[in-house]
């Protein structure tokens, strides 16, 4: 077990020492050291010395340095217990409470001020929507679209730096929203345009918020791809299971496109390029461009996993028949998978993770369905719980590096078969092999 150190400089009698000392050890237990280290002429015994801040009052003997608060590079005096600074005297009491509280838990700072008026206000909007909706509940649509509108206006035009007011009107039209899909009568298909509009707004008001017009560009393009994909399917094919197969698929594909458009569009490439004719690159232009291209990936994983997630519940209803199902589903699970470790960002992972989720549980659900056996829901339940051992004890054991790398150089090779494996899945999805048996049969 290691011993935690602190370096300080201990001075006695016109002599200074460097030292490393125990944090945890009590101060009690370091005096006879440092007395004889710094030979010590004042020392008449060990409870008669005393070691000090330098120009403050002696440490508790009982106490360690850690629990002191001695940081590093702290410059301590060692002195007998008759010439240690006495603690200081308070004659004030509330001015001693008000100096020491630090200014982010001061009810009266800036900073809390603008949390509190934020989070209030914000929560005042939804309040004030609830009880119009109870009190006229024929008129949701125009209270819902008129607050959600003035909160993305209000969105954009304030700065993101500007404190969190920005951040939590963003917020609101989803909440509005969401109360409004709940409470409505609205079909299935306006209930996703809404939900899908909602969104799409919300994140180009962040953006707008940030002045990032290439981050809005990017996110509006992957909305309106993945949208396009899905009214494309549906003009091509009268069957919804069809239409999501096709949308899914495309949505997947699109997954392995995002990246590199992302760091097109944040600015990265031209900086790059920029470097490369020796003109100047600044550092925060750099900072900037980088975080643009997370902000892009996360709200494009929003999009993608959102239809990936939304094609493998709707597979079923009237789509491929059930071996091109279940395996059109195992496909995009396993590349859903397999791309989560090239994300770092931690929002990034989580959208991709419960998007492959939902996935694998419409995967079991359908093998339960097709064989008639319930037991394959057991079976789903099991791999969960796998999967989640499997997690958890990858926090604690650490494999060396050699099969770390041997493990993604596979990956990525499953991975892009697998993708590759989804075109003639879909294939088979729309009976195209069936056909030409037959044809060849004739």
């Amino acid at each position: 077990m290691t011993t935690s150190l602190t370096r300080v400089t201990v001075s006695a009698d016109g002599r200074n020492a460097e030292l490393l000392l125990p944090s945890d050890e009590p101060v009690s237990a370091l005096l006879p050291c440092l007395v004889e280290v710094l030979r010590f002429s004042g020392a008449t015994g060990v409870g008669r010395v005393a070691l000090n801040r330098l120009g403050g009052p002696a440490l508790p003997d009982g106490a360690s340095l850690r629990e002191a608060n001695v940081e590093d590079g702290a410059w301590l005096l060692l002195t007998a217990t008759e010439d240690a600074l006495p603690e200081p005297v308070v004659y004030d009491v509330a001015d001693v409470v008000e100096e020491e509280l630090p200014a982010l838990q001061r009810a009266g700072s800036p900073q809390a001020r603008d949390l509190l008026a934020s989070l209030f206000g914000g929560l005042s909007l939804i309040a004030a929507f609830g009880l119009f909706a109870a009190w006229t509940p024929q008129a949701v649509p125009v209270a819902a679209l008129v607050i959600a509108a003035l909160c993305w206006v209000a969105s954009a035009v304030i700065p993101w730096r500007a404190g969190l007011v920005s951040r939590v009107l963003s917020l609101v039209p989803l909440v509005v929203c969401a109360w409004s899909l709940i409470i409505g009568t609205w079909t299935m298909d306006v209930r996703i345009w809404i939900a899908a509009g909602a969104v799409l707004l919300t994140q180009l008001a962040r953006e707008a918020s940030r002045r990032s017009a290439r981050s809005a560009v990017a996110i509006l393009a992957v909305a309106l791809f993945t949208g396009a994909a899905w009214m494309l399917a549906l003009q091509l094919t009268p069957r919804l299971g069809d239409a999501a197969a096709v949308a899914g698929s495309v949505s997947v594909v699109l997954l392995g496109l995002v990246p590199r458009w992302a760091l097109g569009l944040a600015g990265l490439n031209s900086l790059d390029d920029r470097r490369a004719r020796s003109a100047e690159v600044t550092r925060l232009s750099v900072t900037t461009s980088l975080a643009a291209a997370h902000r892009i990936l996360q709200s494009s994983f929003v999009w993608i996993g959102a239809s990936v997630a939304l094609a493998s519940v709707l597979l079923d209803d009237g789509g491929p028949s059930p071996a091109w199902h279940i395996s059109l589903l195992a496909a995009w699970a396993l590349v859903l998978l397999l791309r989560l470790r090239h994300f770092p960002l931690v929002v990034q992972r989580v959208v991709l993770g419960a998007a492959a989720g939902v996935v694998v549980v419409s995967l079991f659900a359908a093998l339960a369905a097709v064989l008639r056996n319930p037991v394959w829901t057991a079976v789903g339940a099991g791999v969960f719980l796998l999967a989640a051992l499997a997690l958890l004890g990858s926090v604690a054991i650490r494999l060396p590096e050699h099969i770390q790398a041997r493990q993604r150089m596979l990956a990525d090779r499953a991975e892009a078969l697998i993708a590759l494996s989804m075109i003639p899945i879909l294939i088979g999805g729309f009976d195209v092999y069936a056909s030409l048996v037959t044809t060849f049969q004739k």
